[in-house]
């Protein structure tokens, strides 16, 4: 039986078209929603980094208004929203950043008995605006290299 294209085939072709259109679409959405919520994951990290910072500072020139506990909550929860991003794109690399920045704010003396007061141009200063600034800028590679 041969097939007649009138009368096999092109009554299909609109529903066949209109699933191959539907699929390219969602496709098309859900890429465009994975970029909306990686984007808002990095403004979230680059907030959250500015805030550790901000408390890693008043932690050691010694303001009364910081505690230690206060810095392990914004840095917990900036390590929440990097691991947001998905392991194969740029997970690893932007974890490996922010190391360094607990490190940077976490490290010496930190929750000691008595920690050492520093003067605001201590390098130890110093070194934590560089390490959120390192991790700022991966965030933003990571973000333009995956989901631009």
């Amino acid at each position: 039986m041969p097939v007649e294209w009138t009368k096999d085939v092109l009554p299909w072709a609109p529903p066949a078209l209109t699933v191959l259109g539907w699929y390219f679409v969602n496709a098309q959405n859900n890429k465009r929603e994975v970029r909306k919520e990686m984007r808002s994951a990095c403004d979230r990290c680059k907030a959250l980094a500015k805030d550790a910072v901000v408390l890693g500072v008043g932690y050691w020139v010694g303001s009364k208004d910081v505690e230690a506990w206060q810095i392990k909550v914004v840095l917990d929860e900036l390590d929440i929203e990097l691991c947001r991003f998905p392991e194969l794109r740029g997970r690893m690399e932007l974890l490996g950043k922010y190391a360094d920045l607990v490190d940077a704010i976490t490290g010496h003396d930190f929750e000691s008995s008595s920690p050492k007061v520093r003067k605001p141009g201590d390098p130890v200063m110093r070194e934590m605006t560089r390490a959120r600034q390192r991790l700022l800028v991966e965030i933003e590679h990571q973000y333009e290299k995956h989901f631009c």
